[in-house]
């Protein structure tokens, strides 16, 4: 459970050397867990001042500045260098892989997002977030007919998506 995994957490910390870049992580996931994104963003700094290759801290730095742990620390420009980095010492990752693609997106690159969205549909076909991205990245980029194909039955079994966009490229407007 979540205190479990916590004191564990806790512990680990008191065994890892201040000054390494593992111990600047952990804090900073401990703060995390403790709602403190603030001094979280701090010590993911100062690991990536050690070891600019650290995934985890890119990984988390990605994920406060696009949003995810509050709108307060928003800053979809700044998250894209931390969710590439993360991509870049971790392709396999589906959920990096996510990460950068809907940064691409939120930014209006869509050319960018387009192959992460479409490789992510094709190895996890029943992602029902890649699949709307991806209805919506084929429209922006001008395939209509693939927009409607891709939404068409996410929206028949998930009405809720049918947001003013949506409904226009089903032709429903």
């Amino acid at each position: 459970d979540r205190v479990k995994a916590i004191s564990l957490f806790e512990e680990a910390l008191t065994q890892i050397p201040e000054g390494m870049t593992e111990h600047y992580t952990l804090q900073g996931l401990l703060f995390l867990s403790h709602g403190k994104v603030l001094d979280a963003t701090g010590v993911f700094h100062q690991a990536l001042k050690i070891n600019p290759d650290d995934f985890n801290a890119n990984n988390r730095l990605g994920l406060i500045y696009m949003g995810r742990y509050g709108e307060t620390f928003k800053d979809t420009g700044r998250a894209l260098d931390f969710n590439k980095k993360a991509f870049d010492l971790n392709r396999e990752d589906m959920a990096v892989v996510q990460n950068l693609a809907l940064n691409y997106f939120e930014l209006g690159k869509y050319n960018d997002a387009f192959p992460l969205l479409k490789g992510l549909n094709r190895n996890i076909p029943d992602n029902k977030l890649t699949a709307y991205y991806l209805g919506i990245a084929y429209y922006q980029l001008g395939y209509a007919y693939e927009a409607k194909k891709t939404l068409a039955p996410l929206a028949e079994t998930n009405p809720e998506i049918k947001n003013e966009l949506v409904r226009e490229i089903l032709g429903e407007l």
